[in-house]
C-alpha cells in the first residue's frame, strides 16, 4: 500500500482487538469504528475519528492512491457489505428492534462475527431478550460460537461452544471470576454452558455438553 493508505489504516488498525483478552471496552471501540453509525455521527454533529471504516474506506477510493483494480474492488464491495448492515440496522429499528452485525478485526488472528439482536417489543413480551452471538474460526483457538441472552432485570445466560477441549475448559474456570465481573454492572449471570463440539457455528441447537452450571 502507498504512504498514504498505511497512514489513513494506522487509526483504525488501533482498533483491533485481542480475542484471548476481549474486553468490553474493546468491543465498545470495534462497534464505535465499525462505520455502521457514520451516517448518525453526522447527522448528530458528533465527530468521525479517522478510525471509522466507512469514513477511512471511503477516503482512500476518493483519494485515487489505489492503483490496483483488484483491492479497489474489494474496498467497493467491502464498503457495500458496510452499506448493507446499515440497512439492516434501520429495517430492525423500522419494525421496534435492534439488529447489529459486524465483524471486529483481531490482533494476529481471522476477525471476529459479531451480531446484537433485540426483536420488538410485544404485549407478550413487553421487554424482549438481548441476544449477542460471537463467532470465531481462530488458527490458535480453533472454532468458537458464543450466545449470551440477556433478560430483563439483567439476567445472563451463556452458551458456549468450542471446538477444542482446553478451550472449553479454560471457559468453564472463567465462569466464577465472570459473574463477579458482571455484578458489578448490576448483572447476574444465570446460566453458563459450555461444551465441545465439532461445529461450533451450531448456533440455537447447542445442548448440555460437557460444562453446566446453574449459578
Amino acid at each position: 500500500p502507498s504512504f498514504f493508505a498505511c497512514f489513513q489504516l494506522g487509526p483504525f488498525l488501533r482498533t483491533f482487538v485481542d480475542p484471548r483478552r476481549l474486553a468490553p471496552s474493546a468491543v465498545k471501540s470495534a462497534i464505535d469504528a465499525s462505520g455502521i453509525f457514520f451516517e448518525k455521527k453526522l447527522a448528530r454533529a458528533r465527530a468521525v475519528g479517522r478510525g471509522d471504516l466507512k469514513l477511512l474506506l471511503t477516503q482512500l477510493l476518493d483519494s485515487g492512491e489505489i492503483k490496483d483494480g483488484e483491492l479497489r474492488e474489494e474496498i467497493a464491495s467491502a464498503l457495500n457489505e458496510l452499506e448493507h448492515a446499515q440497512m439492516q440496522v434501520l429495517a430492525a429499528e423500522a419494525n421496534g428492534g435492534n439488529f447489529l452485525s459486524l465483524v471486529m478485526p483481531a490482533k494476529n488472528d481471522v476477525p471476529i462475527a459479531l451480531n446484537l439482536f433485540r426483536a420488538a417489543r410485544t404485549a407478550d413480551q413487553p421487554v424482549p431478550a438481548f441476544v449477542i452471538d460471537l463467532y470465531l474460526k481462530s488458527a490458535s483457538l480453533g472454532n468458537i460460537w458464543c450466545r449470551t441472552v440477556c433478560e430483563d432485570g439483567g439476567e445472563l445466560s451463556v452458551f458456549f461452544c468450542a471446538s477444542s477441549d482446553d478451550v472449553v475448559k479454560a471457559a468453564g474456570r472463567f465462569a466464577s471470576s465472570l459473574e463477579r465481573d458482571l455484578s458489578g454492572f448490576g448483572l447476574k449471570l444465570a446460566r453458563f454452558n459450555a461444551q465441545t463440539t465439532a461445529d461450533s457455528s451450531a448456533g440455537q441447537d447447542v445442548q448440555p455438553g460437557s460444562i453446566n452450571l446453574q449459578i
